[in-house]
């Protein structure tokens, strides 16, 4: 019985940090992307007049959407 009870431990606290590296790893790859998206529009801004910035971030989010 307590076996029992040491081998469900294990398996929860296993699942549990399986669970977190995901999430942990999802965190990273959202803020590359969000970075990578904010470096790119950066960049277009400074090749195009202030006035295209809010044009650009409308195009963006209708592809986001």
């Amino acid at each position: 019985m307590v076996l029992l009870v040491l081998l469900l431990l294990v398996v929860v606290v296993v699942v549990v940090a399986v669970v977190v590296l995901v999430l942990l790893l999802l965190v990273v790859v959202v803020v590359v992307a969000v970075v990578v998206l904010v470096l790119v529009v950066m960049s277009q801004n400074q090749q195009h007049h202030q006035s295209d910035f809010g044009e650009q971030i409308s195009d963006h989010f209708h592809i986001l959407n």
